[in-house]
């Protein structure tokens, strides 16, 4: 297990570098969370969700090169996604890692960071 700087924000910060060059103009942050919820903007639909995918697809790809970089053999082995970005990535995720049941990722998975660094902690529950 490890943790790493791949979540929502990451996420968030590539997808309104696109979205608001694609636009051109500022993307309120209420905005850009609906954007990245329903997977598209309305000023554009058909080409902001492109974009949004690819930029839901590089995301994973980092993760998943991440894994591989700590020696993690991520295409024969089980893993388990936690945490809400999970959620947005959830597709991705499927599609790029074979060893991920998708059943697994559900709304409980955003406070699994929380409830497991909770037990890591000395006298964590």
């Amino acid at each position: 297990m490890f943790t790493n700087s791949f979540g929502g924000n990451d996420l968030k910060i590539a997808v309104r570098r696109k979205l608001q060059d694609a636009l051109e103009t500022d993307l309120m942050d209420e905005i850009l969370d609906q954007d990245l919820l329903q997977g598209f903007d309305y000023a554009d639909k058909e080409r902001t969700a492109k974009l949004i995918s690819e930029c839901k697809a590089e995301q994973v790809s980092k993760i998943v090169g991440t894994c591989q970089e700590a020696g993690w053999n991520v295409h024969s082995m089980p893993m388990i996604f936690t945490g809400g970005t999970s959620l947005l990535l959830k597709d991705e995720i499927i599609r790029q890692v074979p060893g991920v049941c998708g059943d697994e990722i559900t709304d409980n998975v955003r406070y699994a960071n929380v409830l497991g660094f909770l037990a890591a902690m000395p006298g964590g529950r």
